[in-house]
């Protein structure tokens, strides 16, 4: 259902829940473990002869949706969630899942009606009224791109703050950052309101990464723009420069993930010793040249 469905009433989303987005995406991934699990099957009924060949595909996001509905509102273990941003999350996700089942006509407000038929004394479920519709399309693009930028930024992240740096994954991580940004911000005039808000904070949480840890000493951090105002990559924050131009996907992204190896020399220290030795080669520098003058 690549194009939007005339039969179904189309409302504008709540961008609010990618301030947490982190917290979710995790069990987006375990969702899809769930797919073909016998837990909720008494609950997931699409029959073939009313939904023909998507039926096992329907079914399949319904197993996926009860799993994220159980683990963020009924056994949260634990675990605090904001209820109006989970409600927001999972009216996404269904979106996204339904979209991207072929030859799917089914509304995702009709497919949330028919999962209340096949569970009708689950009281989280008819809470859910209200906060589940079709999202158009286009708006759906928009978040899809949000949610690829939290993605990296989680891996980027990660991976800053590992014990051993993957210098390479992690250039490449944020150069394909900065060029979804750039994007997202030559398109800001067919963008809507709430999507541009939900950029703009993404932009600046992105921008305060400290690409550049520890000093040597251990104590003092060095953090720097990531981005300029023009989304061009900056070489001159790093001396490793890891905002290389047009560089080449690195071989660590064409593995898959069991073969990725850590170098590991490339630890946090490695990142700053040329920063530090630049540093320290520009006051001594500039202290000649004032010795120079003074001589004169």
């Amino acid at each position: 259902m690549d194009d939007d469905n005339r039969n179904c009433e189309y409302k504008e989303a709540d961008y609010d829940f990618f301030n947490d987005l982190h917290k979710y995406i995790k069990y987006e991934s375990e969702a899809e473990s769930h797919a073909d699990s016998e837990n909720y099957g008494n609950f997931c009924k699409f029959d073939k002869v009313n939904y023909q060949e998507i039926s096992n595909s329907l079914n399949s996001v319904c197993k996926k949706f009860k799993y994220l509905l159980d683990t963020f509102v009924t056994n949260t273990k634990g675990n605090i969630y904001n209820i109006k941003h989970v409600r927001a999350f999972l009216n996404y996700w269904l979106n996204k899942q339904l979209r991207s089942i072929k030859n799917n006509t089914l509304c995702v407000k009709v497919f949330h009606q028919n999962i209340q038929t096949f569970d009708a004394v689950n009281n989280e479920l008819r809470n859910l009224r209200g906060h589940i519709y079709d999202i158009s399309g286009e708006e759906l693009k928009n978040m899809y791109l949000l949610h690829s930028l939290q993605s990296k930024y989680d891996e980027a992240h990660g991976i800053i703050n590992s014990e051993h740096s993957n210098k390479k994954v992690c250039i490449h991580l944020t150069e394909e950052c900065a060029s979804d940004c750039k994007n997202a911000e030559e398109t800001y005039s067919n963008k809507n309101k709430k999507f541009c808000e939900a950029f703009k904070s993404f932009k600046s949480k992105y921008e305060k990464l400290n690409f550049c840890t520890e000093s040597l000493n251990g104590s003092e951090k060095i953090e720097f723009r990531t981005l300029s105002d023009s989304y061009q990559i900056l070489e001159n924050d790093c001396e490793i420069s890891l905002y290389t131009k047009n560089s080449e996907q690195p071989e660590e992204v064409r593995k898959p993930p069991d073969t990725v190896t850590d170098t590991p020399s490339m630890n946090k220290q490695n990142i700053v010793i040329p920063v530090v030795s630049v540093f320290g080669i520009s006051v001594i520098g500039f202290f000649l040249y004032k010795v120079n003058r003074k001589s004169l």
